[in-house]
């Protein structure tokens, strides 16, 4: 019996420390600006308040909810200590529970700093876009005015590729020659393998993204245990958490018949989960294919005749393509590079899928017609992704621009990226990244 009550005592413990938890901590140090505080449960709180004073100054930042989470979205800037606390008020308006004062320093990375890092906002439909963040692949997530909500802790990372933030509030993001799973503050939660059964992967690269199942889609360079490292084929997996392969597609295993050839480029990768079918692009087979996960096959290939058996659609419309993607409606959704050259602007395509003697047809095509030309053609890199809204956003790659565009082919939302150049004392472009994403919040 006295066992038994020392262990409800310990139970009745932990649940207390439990309910009251303040995240964050006290001198605790955060890499956000908008900050969601968990806050301990009261359950005569009809309101929980958060207010907030930078050291030294007399300004007082306020956040209020009706539940114990209470975000603060507005006025915390990078680089600045602050002193906080959070108080309960009842229904009557009454103050039931004071806070203890508490310490939180939020830090950042350069970009952190409007003196040397700016996203110009150019909006011309305010309605018809959704509120939300956008994630750039330098390592930064704006919201939808420009300003920067989150970078990488300083000691950690840097400029990374393919940077998501998730529908669990974590971010995926390629960074050297691994892929990884963090936290908001930079924690690895988890890191991608060396190896799996068959091959050793010296190399991720362009496409990495956590799945709805949970697990994650990879592509890594892929060489067979035994063979030469210098091999410029891919694969392309899914693999979960705990590192357990659940089927891989070898890009190798298809070109043998073309002796001369010594690789693709893949450079991005759609896995359609309910259908079961992986869409990749190759850039430099200017294709796109679709396969069948469950057996394997090349279910269509346009651009690129693959031989044995695999049906092919000639292509005369795209050339150097990035992120492969569907749109609502099923449709190949990509960024169109146009290149080599010059010679035609780059644009966004939408176009059918073929099936049988149907071939594939253009639906849609937003050509680039900037009123400053350079801006036409993107030679490298570049992305594509619907929006809500039944938009889409569109990373012009090697140039510094993002913007979001409708069915009607306007541009309703724009932002271009400038770091400040102190030798020539001014703001210049500074190339958007691989890619830029889009989600409704940090906190989902």
């Amino acid at each position: 019996m006295k066992q038994l009550f020392s262990l409800l005592l310990l139970t009745l413990s932990l649940s207390a420390q439990g309910r009251n938890t303040v995240i964050p901590g006290n001198a605790d140090t955060v890499n956000y600006t908008h900050v969601l505080f968990e806050l301990p449960y009261n359950k005569d709180a009809a309101m929980y308040e958060v207010q907030l004073t930078s050291l030294g100054k007399k300004n007082l930042i306020t956040g209020r909810s009706r539940n114990n989470f209470v975000l603060v979205q507005t006025g915390l800037v990078f680089n600045t200590a602050y002193s906080w606390q959070y108080n309960c008020i009842d229904k009557k308006g009454r103050l039931i529970w004071p806070g203890e004062p508490n310490d939180l320093y939020i830090q950042g990375t350069w970009h952190g700093d409007a003196d040397l890092y700016r996203n110009v906002i150019t909006v011309n439909k305010d309605e018809q876009y959704a509120t939300g963040y956008i994630t750039l692949d330098y390592g930064v997530i704006i919201d939808r005015k420009g300003q920067v909500v989150w970078t990488f802790p300083p000691d950690k990372f840097g400029t990374v590729r393919d940077l998501h933030l998730t529908k669990d509030g974590t971010l995926t993001f390629l960074w050297g020659n691994a892929a990884y799973e963090t936290d908001l503050r930079g924690n690895i939660l988890w890191k991608s393998p060396d190896s799996i059964p068959k091959y050793k992967l010296p190399d991720y690269h362009h496409e990495f993204r956590k799945l709805d199942n949970g697990n994650y889609l990879c592509m890594a360079r892929g060489v067979k245990h035994g063979e030469n490292d210098v091999n410029h084929y891919s694969i392309v997996f899914e693999i979960d958490r705990n590192n357990q392969v659940k089927w891989y597609w070898d890009e190798k295993e298809y070109y043998a018949h073309d002796t001369n050839f010594r690789g693709t480029h893949m450079n991005a990768a759609y896995f359609d989960e309910k259908q079961n079918k992986l869409y990749l692009s190759h850039r430099d087979l200017n294709s796109i294919a679709r396969v069948d996960v469950a057996t394997g096959r090349i279910d269509y290939s346009i651009g690129y005749d693959y031989k044995n058996n695999v049906p092919y659609y000639h292509n005369d419309w795209f050339s150097q393509q990035h992120a492969i993607n569907l749109d609502a409606d099923g449709n190949l959704l990509f960024f169109n590079n146009n290149g080599p050259g010059k010679i035609k602007p780059s644009s966004v395509m939408r176009i059918s899928q073929p099936k049988g003697k149907r071939p594939p047809q253009v639906k849609w095509e937003y050509i680039f017609n900037f009123s400053d030309t350079n801006y036409n053609y993107v030679p490298k890199m570049g992305g594509v992704i619907p929006t809500p809204g039944d938009n889409f956003l569109v990373a012009l790659g090697a140039n510094n621009r993002v913007v979001e565009v409708n069915r009607e082919m306007e541009i309703v939302w724009q932002t271009d990226a400038e770091r400040y150049d102190s030798t020539a004392a001014k703001f210049v472009p500074m190339p958007s990244g691989y890619r830029a994403g889009f989600v409704a919040t940090m906190y989902p």
